[in-house]
């Protein structure tokens, strides 16, 4: 399969994550729309035959992966990690500013590459964001430079992200901390009667709307034999032109793909376990012993089926069954390396059509795992 990469720029705010299984849904419509009938049952049976066409991760901000959900840190490593970078004076701090660190979402595709032969864990992470000083805490980036406020004289962390100290980040690494904020925005709407063209009284409500400092994602995806590069990026120029997810129609979701030859750019040699880069539904013999998070998706029809009846009789049902995943990051043990795990989940609607499905195939990345 060949691979590469969608680039995915944002010029508005957006309602809807960009979890792989929607972005296939998309992709599926699109195929639809522009192609015909014939043309997505073709490519719905290739999934189901276990010979995807078409496998697609999450996209994450550019530059970033998911931080792969690793064994806890026990109380000794724990304890270890406090005394050596806070010192015994500052154990509370030590402590809580470890568990912020233990949630940062993403991780940098760098720091991956730059320790791509290493056994990983959650200590090997926190120690090397804590020790290098060309690694910022708050973005888990590297920095043009070495931050001269992440220790003090005596070595002990002074970083005010991370410590009780009160020194500030300096003022010249502000736009690397614009790039990684997120920030969710409560948006109140009224009701519009459609006769006067005026508010209804009592109709005020609510969206929440997702802005982010990084306005270019990445998400990867490998073609297969069937599949072609053109096909993709005209379905890719469809979302475009009708965009993405919730409120669309009312101007949300509004961005700009494209895409180019890439990868994640990792490659291991004696990798003994992956991480998955999508939301995964393990088939029949897949692995499944690992550290996960999991996902429960409250998926929703797409196209002509979010607002029509499927058959000719009844109301639109819009609503698929409910489905349990792995979330992106999860991280699996296995040395075989194998790039089809997971599998489509058909028959996800009341109205019993098995050609209404739900995307849970792992986008797989090969990783070393300390066990």
């Amino acid at each position: 399969m060949e691979c590469f990469k969608i680039k995915i720029r944002l010029t508005s705010s957006v309602l809807t994550p960009f979890h792989s299984d929607t972005l296939w849904g998309h992709i599926c419509w699109a195929l639809r729309y522009l192609n015909g009938e014939m043309e997505l049952e073709s490519f719905l049976k290739s999934h189901s035959n276990g010979e995807p066409l078409l496998i697609i991760s999450n996209a994450f901000p550019k530059g970033y992966l998911p931080y792969p959900v690793l064994p806890p840190i026990g109380k000794v490593k724990g304890k270890a990690l406090i005394d050596k970078f806070w010192k015994a004076d500052d154990f509370v701090v030590g402590v809580s500013a470890l568990k912020a660190l233990l949630k940062i979402p993403y991780l940098s595709r760098e720091v991956f590459i730059r320790r791509m032969e290493e056994e990983i864990s959650n200590e090997f992470f926190m120690g090397l964001i804590l020790e290098d000083r060309n690694i910022c805490p708050i973005i888990a980036d590297y920095l043009p430079d070495a931050c001269p406020n992440k220790y003090d004289e005596s070595g002990k962390i002074a970083c005010g992200f991370i410590s009780s100290s009160k020194n500030k980040c300096p003022p010249k690494y502000k736009a690397q901390f614009k790039n990684n904020r997120i920030e969710e925005a409560v948006t109140y709407h009224s009701k519009i009667n459609r006769l006067s063209g005026t508010t209804i009284e009592r109709s005020l409500f609510t969206t929440e709307d997702i802005f982010f400092g990084n306005e270019e994602f990445e998400a990867y995806c490998k073609i297969g034999t069937g599949f072609s590069l053109e096909k993709l990026t005209r379905c890719l120029e469809f979302i475009n032109n009708y965009g993405y997810g919730k409120k669309k129609s009312t101007g949300k979701g509004n961005i700009n793909c494209t895409i180019e030859n890439g990868d994640p750019g990792i490659s291991i040699t004696e990798a003994n376990a992956f991480m998955t880069l999508s939301n995964y539904v393990p088939k029949t013999g897949d692995p499944t012993n690992g550290y996960y998070r999991v996902l429960s998706k409250y998926g929703k029809l797409g196209g002509h089926f979010a607002s029509s009846p499927i058959t000719n009789e009844g109301n639109p049902m819009p609503f698929k069954y409910p489905l349990i995943m792995f979330e992106a990051g999860s991280v699996f043990i296995s040395k075989e390396k194998t790039v089809n795990y997971g599998r489509i989940v058909n028959g996800m609607h009341a109205i019993k059509n098995p050609d209404i499905a739900h995307y849970g195939i792992a986008y797989p990345l090969l990783l070393k795992v300390k066990v």
